[in-house]
């Protein structure tokens, strides 16, 4: 029996086919798979599974339709049997904030009140307004349109009317690395680019900010988020893949919120959502109680790596 899990279903191997020939693999003869797909490694792939597992359930959802499906979706559609979804784990020891030797303050559900710290002296070392009562805006990312980017440099100038500091950490596309480091030249006050990939200030703007934007126009799991919200970050992402299955939106059930989700992916909805956060973010008691709810959030890849020994099991 065969398992095969998809990632990121637009990554199929395509260009590879003289390489396969020489390999000596041969084209599939599943005629239900486009012409196209019959030479190419992950349809293939796919054709071959007896399950076929997206990193999260809401991406195996979104794979069936012609927006995600990138030609694949009627093949997926008269598979559907096999198509399921099981969301990405983190490693909760490795990611723990209350043992994490590379920021400034550790802290925990329990001792909440130390967490300021590290957005205090993140203000202080990026020569920023050192305020705890002023929000600060993060993001980790790789710079691309997929990972939604250019509605951030869109929205934010939009936004400038009201209190918040905003820092980036990321690299990708030259001309949107330009855009990052532009933008914090305009604003050196309240935003600062960090171009590049760093471990170490990635855990420090995990720790320090208070909101988080992953504003992806497809994002089959997404680790980020979970990070994030195992840091005391709330996310405002775009409802889409994994994002669905992992934040718990406020608009939902205020209570039990971990973030903020919205449907509308461009830098008008991006705005909006920004706008409500900041609001709430206000109200420090709905705030806190919200931190609290997405640092206990179970992401452990036990929980998982449980359901995938039941598919294993069930074949």
């Amino acid at each position: 029996k065969c398992v095969l899990s998809i990632h990121n279903l637009p990554y199929n191997g395509w260009g590879s086919q003289e390489a396969m020939s020489k390999l000596g693999f041969t084209p599939s003869q599943d005629a239900d798979l486009p012409d196209w797909a019959r030479y190419t490694p992950l349809p293939m792939g796919i054709a071959a599974a007896h399950k076929v597992i997206a990193v999260s359930p809401g991406y195996s959802r979104e794979i069936l339709t012609p927006e995600y499906g990138c030609g694949m979706e009627n093949y997926l559609q008269k598979h559907v049997n096999k198509v399921m979804g099981i969301l990405n784990g983190i490693d909760e020891d490795r990611w723990n904030p209350a043992e994490d030797e590379t920021i400034s303050r550790c802290f925990s559900v329990d001792l909440l009140s130390e967490r300021v710290k590290n957005k205090l002296d993140l203000q202080k070392a990026l020569g920023f307004e050192i305020n705890e009562d002023l929000p600060l805006l993060t993001i980790v990312t790789r710079l691309s349109e997929q990972k939604g980017v250019p509605s951030i440099f869109d929205a934010l100038p939009q936004l400038l009317d009201r209190n918040w500091q905003f820092a980036l950490l990321g690299s990708g596309s030259p001309d949107l690395e330009e855009k990052a480091r532009k933008l914090a030249e305009n604003h050196p006050e309240r935003i600062a680019c960090f171009v590049k990939y760093d471990d170490v200030i990635s855990r420090v703007l995990y720790a320090s900010g208070d909101i988080f934007l992953m504003p992806s126009l497809y994002e089959p799991c997404g680790l980020s988020q979970m990070f994030a919200m195992r840091y005391g970050n709330l996310p405002v992402a775009t409802a889409t893949g994994g994002l669905i299955d992992s934040i718990c939106d406020y608009s939902a059930n205020p209570e039990t919120a971990t973030g903020f989700l919205y449907t509308e992916k461009s830098t008008a909805g991006l705005v909006k959502s920004l706008n409500l956060a900041l609001d709430v973010f206000e109200d420090q008691e709905t705030w806190q109680t919200m931190q609290k709810n997405a640092m206990t959030t179970d992401f452990c890849w036990k929980t998982s790596a449980m359901k995938y020994l039941e598919v294993y099991k069930s074949l």
